[in-house]
């Protein structure tokens, strides 16, 4: 049987710290400092052709579309991840690559609909709040 919950707030989902949007946030933010860090270690041929695609518990997980990338980037992973501790990502201990193609940049959905005036507003309430 589907267990229903009672509704609940915007705001409150939103400030729900880590199970919530906040959290879900935060992580999104350091994935992508991550990301700068690493592409500022890489030859920026290379960094074009690499994304952080996740971080679990000490491992750094990169994702690239070729297997040549790939092979090259386990081989120099150890070296990697002590520029990556020296740009300041601490607790990073090892690189792992998987291959994979990269989400296109330049695609948008098709069909979206414009934010309402609220949502617009809640929107921006929250990215202040996170910016502080």
């Amino acid at each position: 049987m589907l267990k229903v919950s009672k509704p609940r707030q915007v705001g409150d989902l939103i400030k729900a710290g880590k199970s919530g949007f906040a959290g879900t946030l935060a992580r999104a933010k350091k994935l992508q400092s991550l990301e700068a860090r690493l592409h500022n270690c890489l030859q920026p041929d290379l960094a074009n052709r690499v994304r952080v695609a996740n971080l679990k518990q000490e491992s750094l997980i990169l994702v690239t579309p070729s297997a040549a990338i790939a092979a090259r980037l386990r081989l120099e992973a150890p070296e990697l991840a002590r520029a990556m501790r020296a740009a300041g990502a601490v607790g990073i201990s090892e690189i792992e690559v998987r291959v994979a193609p990269l989400p296109d940049q330049g695609a948008r959905p098709v069909g979206r609909r414009p934010l309402s005036t609220a949502a617009r507003r809640a929107l921006q309430g929250v990215t202040e709040q996170n910016e502080e």
